[in-house]
């Protein structure tokens, strides 16, 4: 996921911020 975001922020910080997001909310959603 770590190597995948880095090249998602060379695309896209946009996108890696919501992945980022995405990332921290199943996060948050886990038990």
């Amino acid at each position: 996921m770590t190597g995948n975001s880095t090249v998602v922020v060379t695309r896209h910080p946009v996108a890696a911020l919501s992945d980022g997001a995405y990332v921290a909310e199943v996060a948050l959603n886990r038990p």
